[in-house]
């Protein structure tokens, strides 16, 4: 079997926007040929079986719920009063609590999600038995008779966006550390898509859902890893400080831009931090930064996009 024509088929199939379940069964035998147990085992879990609760999964499949709604029967007056879809004030249970709550982490496989996904619906989830007596705890003496968690369609969307742009990296590594780059995927039209599907996933959290490609059975080429100077290191932190007063200055609840900080910060901290993760933290920035009147802040993204290209 051709591998490389079969990977020039899958990222064809991903760039022209075909599901990853359409995909997987190609991906499967692109990971048995090279022998790539950690592409195999991500895989199984992101679009097959999903993550048990022993896996670790990875950052980007953590959610910030967009609040608890639930039915339920209240006493009222000499008799009960049926309330249904009410937004439950969680927030009632102390920040400990509720963050227990609101931060979930979504295990299913990507197959299901995409099921699961509507652009003009959210997404109702299960409580755990836990959560459920939580929930009692806020409503009192109310009877519960269905309360789910409310999840952004967008974080759906940006789960299975991440789980493409993750595996087109894979492909886009493969393409230098195996191939020698001669992958036919260079046309500028099929980089743009490539970099639409990339941009897309947007800048959530990154973390645990690194495909370490070096473990296939052919080696070589390049990486996108780059080394910074302490120096250059210390004028990008100062530059992220000083964007971060910038963003208060103008809107405290910039959750975009302090997503993006947090990510440079990690990657920057690794001993050998990727350019193309730290680049588009910067520029992400940038592009926020360019719908402000005051052009400090696309000016510091630009500078530290500038050390980056000077290491």
């Amino acid at each position: 079997m051709d591998i490389k024509q079969l990977i020039e088929e899958t990222i064809t199939d991903l760039i022209n926007n075909k599901s990853l379940e359409s995909v997987f069964g190609k991906v499967q035998v692109i990971a048995k040929l090279l022998k790539n147990d950690t592409l195999s085992r991500w895989v199984d879990c992101e679009l097959i079986n999903g993550y048990g609760e022993d896996d670790a999964a990875p950052e980007y499949r953590q959610v910030h719920i967009a609040g608890i709604k639930a039915d339920y029967i209240t006493p009222h007056g000499f008799g009960a009063l049926h309330v249904t879809g009410q937004t439950v004030p969680i927030e009632n249970l102390g920040r400990e609590r509720y963050e227990r709550i609101a931060i979930t982490t979504l295990r299913e496989p990507i197959t299901s999600l995409q099921q699961a996904y509507k652009p003009d619906r959210d997404v109702h989830y299960s409580l755990t038995p836990f959560e459920k007596s939580e929930v009692q705890e806020v409503l009192g003496n109310s009877q519960i008779i269905q309360a789910y968690k409310v999840i952004s369609n967008q974080d759906i969307l940006k789960i299975i966006n991440k789980a493409k742009s993750k595996l087109i990296d894979v492909f886009m590594e493969f393409n230098d550390t195996i191939f020698n780059g001669v992958l036919n995927i260079h046309s500028s039209n099929n980089a743009d898509r490539i970099q639409k599907i990339v941009i897309n996933a947007g800048l959530v959290q990154t973390g645990d859902g690194t495909i370490n490609v070096h473990e296939s059975n052919v080696l070589g080429g390049k990486n996108q890893d780059i080394s910074i100077s302490s120096d250059s290191k210390a004028q990008i932190a100062d530059i992220l400080n000083r964007i971060e007063q910038l963003s208060n200055e103008v809107d405290e609840d910039r959750t975009d831009i302090a997503e993006a900080i947090l990510t440079i910060r990690e990657e920057l901290s690794k001993p050998t931090p990727q350019s193309k993760v730290l680049k588009m933290g910067f520029s992400f920035i940038k592009k926020i930064a360019s719908s402000f009147v005051d052009k400090s802040m696309e000016v510091l993204a630009d500078k530290g996009i500038s050390y980056l290209i000077e290491s």
